[in-house]
């Protein structure tokens, strides 16, 4: 008796993303999914995968294998954006419903403290005058600085003032984590570059 030759195919793959808008694909890794995921516009937190092992048979038919499913981030929304979205729509369940359950408690606890270390992350970042000599005095004293541009490319520094600021009160992602004020107890240096220009 022969044995039955199977070759596998790879993964069938049904990516379901931004109000059930559906791209499907097949791989023959599922790593590969992530980077298909960052291609597509989701406006939404996270990105549902189902998928199937395809294999082939010698008489041409395809066999499948069972359905699974799990979810990714979305890639393209910032990490702290996301768990607000998250943290919003859990409370709003909580304040519609007369039962509280413990696991929902858990879950805003959960990324109420997620929340507080992207926060604290994003003030010890900050680099100061002393770190970014040191740094400056390893590299080539006479290239030029430069940094992002309006919409793509780099633009060049032209000059640097003392500014104040304070953490930006809007939460949208495309806002800077800080915001330019008249009087606040912190100083800031701020990079004047040619964005916008062409000189």
């Amino acid at each position: 008796m022969n044995n039955l030759t199977i070759k596998f195919l790879g993964y069938d793959a049904r990516i379901t993303y931004d109000d059930y808008d559906t791209y499907e694909v097949l791989v023959d890794d599922l790593k590969k999914i992530s980077n298909i995921c960052s291609s597509l516009e989701n406006r939404e937190d996270s990105f549902y995968i189902e998928y199937k092992k395809k294999y082939q048979l010698e008489d041409g038919s395809f066999l499948y294998s069972k359905k699974e499913s799990y979810s990714i981030d979305n890639p393209t929304i910032p990490q702290r954006e996301i768990y607000l979205r998250k943290f919003n729509n859990i409370a709003k369940t909580i304040s519609a419903s007369e039962d509280v359950r413990d696991e929902d408690i858990q879950e805003c606890y959960t990324i109420l403290h997620k929340l507080v270390n992207i926060n604290k992350k994003s003030v010890d970042a900050n680099m100061t005058i002393k770190d970014l000599i040191e740094k400056l005095k390893t590299l080539p004293q006479d290239i030029p600085i430069v940094t992002d541009g309006y919409e793509g490319g780099l633009d060049t520094i032209l000059d640097i003032k003392l500014i104040n600021i304070e953490k930006n009160k809007n939460q949208a992602s495309w806002y800077g984590f800080y915001e330019e004020v008249e009087e606040n107890i912190q100083n800031a240096v701020y990079l004047l570059s040619t964005r916008g220009t062409r000189l």
